[in-house]
């Protein structure tokens, strides 16, 4: 039987060759989808970045134990700008003594060459409990009434231990407290110990006394002006020992000096009182004082 139309066309279909694929360079879909791959076996998978953070993030987890500093605002913008003590986190792993040292200012003293129980902190004075021990001036501000104490307590020790004249500098070279003053004995050590005690306490009072430590102590005598309120007797001491302290210099008043000095300088009412009763004629300073304060008191009897 003669085949049909449809297996014809089968064996046709069956017998013919399979056409070869299209070619790279004919084809460019192929083309594209080889770049894409090439592409993606040599370039790493990109991933997304991260969300962006504040910049003050960090220091923020890093410091959580330690107080945010004081923020400084600028004049032009609302942002803060860090203090200057801390300008960023602190690293965990440094011991606590540096964490701190680092938020000090850059110009603290940690140490100083002395500690303040050895330098001035206020006025120096004598300390003297026995005759028999030397005498310690202290650290402080030495004014000239305190040396002139000094000199009083020296003499008093010299005489207890019965002291010769050429070892009295000797013996009171280890008195004093202040760190200046004995710097200075340690340099001046050995031509010290030949001074006299008087020498050497002059020394002393011009290293160590203003230039004008005479002058002022005169001006403060002769500017006392006795008030109503105060006692003539306490006036007088004040005013004596003011005088003492110029004792040995040209500035010291004599007795004749002092007695005008007072008397010009007594209250009114008192130096009134003094004149109607004559007391001007009296020339001895001690019976001038003495007849001066009983005129005082009965004064203050009346007012009462």
């Amino acid at each position: 039987m003669a085949p049909t139309l449809r297996s014809k066309a089968v064996n046709s279909v069956a017998s013919q060759e399979p056409e070869p694929l299209p070619s790279s360079e004919s084809s460019p879909l192929t083309s594209l989808t080889s770049v894409d791959s090439l592409y993606t076996s040599e370039q790493p998978t990109h991933t997304a970045p991260p969300a962006p953070q504040n910049s003050e993030q960090p220091v923020e987890s890093s410091t959580s134990q330690i107080p945010p500093p004081i923020a400084q605002r600028s004049a032009d913008s609302d942002s803060e700008i860090p203090s200057p003590i801390t300008q960023g986190p602190v690293d965990s792993d440094s011991d606590s003594d540096s964490d701190y040292f680092v938020r000090k200012p850059a110009y603290t003293h940690l140490n100083t060459a002395y500690s303040h129980s050895t330098m001035s902190a206020g006025s120096a004075s004598v300390e003297h409990l026995a005759t028999k021990h030397c005498p310690v001036l202290t650290a402080g501000d030495i004014s000239p009434k305190v040396l002139v104490n000094l000199t009083d307590a020296h003499n008093e020790y010299f005489l207890a231990k019965e002291i010769a004249d050429e070892n009295k500098v000797k013996k009171i070279l280890g008195g004093f407290r202040c760190v200046h003053i004995r710097d200075w004995i340690s340099c001046e050590r050995e031509r010290l110990v030949t001074l006299s005690s008087a020498a050497f306490m002059a020394e002393l009072r011009e290293n160590y006394l203003p230039p004008d430590w005479e002058e002022s102590v005169r001006a403060q005598i002769l500017g006392m002006q006795m008030r109503k309120n105060v006692k003539f007797w306490g006036w007088l001491q004040e005013m004596r020992a003011l005088n003492i302290v110029l004792w040995g210099t040209d500035s010291h008043l004599t007795d004749a000096a002092l007695r005008n000095q007072l008397e010009a300088s007594l209250e009114p009412t008192l130096r009134a009182y003094c004149s109607r009763e004559k007391l001007h004629k009296v020339t001895d300073l001690k019976k001038w004082i003495q007849a001066v304060k009983d005129a005082d008191e009965k004064l203050r009897d009346n007012r009462k």
